[in-house]
């Protein structure tokens, strides 16, 4: 029976990441594709990158934060989690999926009495620090030099609106592998109290992300790829690059950082690097949600706790 609740808690939180995730904002939001195909798309992407390069983020959350032990434990930081990312979703709030998850982790392990590897989870917080100035400036040079080849290169409107349309078949293609490493990097945050040895839960997870992806994610998208700031196909492109290479880097190294952040930082970099208006009420409503996620995570997830061990 308890395999059974265990099941269907990595397809509910798996759900939930799907919901906020938001990859496709870009391509989205310069007009490359529809919302509907944008998502379809994304979930193909999605459901193949969580399957075959989930493993390494996975150690890092199952063998190198806390002792991890007990059903009501394990329960207790899904529900939680889960419903943070749901009710964020809900609300069109990109937030930081792994700040839930690290949030509920040390919450729930600090009011059990438990020790937490603080080293790792300050190399977690340190990665979250760095990888959206990385995700900025990658972005705002990737636009700096995709602007200069194309100036190069092309005479008149009509050869740039040519080169626009290479380059949104490139966003594309570029989009579909940077969510491959996102999925991977997402997909540990819903199977990594299990052994994987088994991929059954790892398969769950993934069609869960895809599912929440088609189903809620929408919200996220929309949101972003419409409010944050104005693209075009190649600074969409710039954006996706960033993205893509600094979450390689740190998945590469098994440390579980945001994509959220990365991406929404991305963003911001190619809307300041084209003297596009951010939308900065936006941002700050952004970032503040990233600020109050693992506190919040970790006191429901607390909560959660507390009314599970009365049964």
């Amino acid at each position: 029976m308890i395999e059974l609740v265990f099941f269907v808690l990595v397809f509910y939180l798996a759900w939930c990441i799907g919901t906020n995730l938001e990859s496709f904002a870009s391509i989205v939001g310069s007009r490359v594709v529809s919302l509907r195909k944008a998502l379809i798309i994304a979930s193909i992407a999605v459901f193949i990158g969580a399957c075959f390069f989930g493993g390494n983020v996975s150690k890092t959350l199952r063998e190198e934060v806390t002792n991890i032990s007990g059903d009501v434990f394990v329960l207790s930081v899904l529900a939680g989690a889960g419903f943070w990312i749901a009710f964020a979703s809900w609300r069109s709030w990109n937030i930081s999926t792994t700040a839930s998850i690290v949030g509920s982790l040390v919450g729930v392990a600090l009011f059990t009495g438990r020790v937490v590897n603080w080293s790792t989870v300050f190399e977690i917080l340190l990665g979250w620090f760095t990888s959206p100035l990385i995700g900025f400036f990658l972005s705002f040079f990737f636009v700096i030099i995709l602007s200069r080849l194309i100036n190069f290169f092309v005479k008149g409107f009509e050869g740039l609106e040519i080169w626009e349309l290479r380059l949104a078949f490139v966003q594309l293609v570029f989009t579909f592998f940077s969510v491959l490493v996102r999925a991977a990097n997402d997909v540990a945050q819903a199977v990594f109290f299990f052994d994987l040895s088994s991929h059954v839960f790892i398969l769950i997870a993934a069609f869960g992300m895809s599912v929440g992806l088609l189903t809620l994610g929408k919200n996220v998208v929309k949101g972003l790829g419409s409010r944050l700031t104005k693209l075009s196909p190649s600074s969409g492109l710039a954006v996706q690059l960033s993205t893509f290479f600094a979450l390689s880097f740190f998945t590469g190294f098994g440390v579980p950082v945001s994509g959220s952040v990365i991406f929404v930082s991305a963003m911001a970099g190619a809307g300041f690097a084209r003297g596009q208006r951010v939308n900065k009420s936006f941002l700050k409503q952004t970032v503040m949600s990233w600020i109050i996620t693992m506190p919040v995570t970790a006191v429901i997830s607390v909560g959660f706790f507390i009314v599970l061990g009365l049964f």
